[in-house]
């Protein structure tokens, strides 16, 4: 193997990895162990990298990159045993500084402190906080608190005004983030200017 190749097992592979190069360099990095047939790799669809020193110098966040993107079968690896065929993502990485901490990522992250800010944001806004209501549905398996999010006009009088509920739940896996971007667009939507006087109930995520 090549210095500047690298292979990994895409169990490995989790939001606390990160990779340290000294120098400005290109690298090949492999994944080894995927198990789904088809890839938005294939179809061009880039990894995501956060430089520390783009960040710091140029207020650059994450951004698309890779290079001479691959995806498919092992079949070498796995032979003719169909219960056990695993794919291989690769991809050339350019290092734009020296001695720079690099994140890599396969979505935009949306992580569970980026919600709790957002929704406490939201309960402390002097307006939307009046038709917006925060409460605990329940906890996770970690013990992160799950809450559900309810936009609704304000009853008029003691008696509440019965009204039809549209539920809508995002980030039922934890690797979702995507939908958690679509959610975030969703409640920035409902609980901005619109007078609808339908009741949401919002569960931002289910997997914390």
């Amino acid at each position: 193997m090549a210095s500047n190749t690298s292979s990994c097992l895409g169990a490995m592979i989790t939001s606390g990895h990160k990779t340290r190069r000294p120098g400005r360099k290109r690298g090949r990095f492999s994944i080894v162990n995927l198990s789904k047939a088809e890839s938005l790799y294939s179809v061009g669809m880039r990894p995501l990298m956060y430089s520390t020193k783009d960040a710091q110098l140029n207020q650059v966040g994450w951004k698309r990159c890779g290079e001479n993107i691959t995806y498919f079968r092992n079949d070498s690896q796995n032979g003719e045993d169909e219960a056990n065929i695993s794919f291989t993502l690769s991809f050339n990485l350019d290092f734009p500084y020296d001695n720079d901490l690099v994140f890599l990522a396969h979505c935009y992250p949306y992580t569970y402190s980026d919600l709790q800010d957002y929704l406490i944001r939201l309960q402390n806004h002097p307006v939307k906080s009046m038709y917006s209501k925060l409460r605990l549905l329940c906890r996770s398996l970690a013990g992160n608190n799950v809450y559900y999010l309810t936009v609704t006009a304000p009853s008029l009088g003691d008696v509440p005004r019965k009204k039809k509920a549209i539920v809508i739940t995002a980030r039922v896996h934890p690797g979702e983030t995507p939908s958690s971007w679509m959610m975030k667009g969703f409640m920035d939507f409902l609980t901005g200017d619109s007078d609808q006087a339908k009741v949401r109930h919002l569960t931002p995520s289910i997997k914390s």
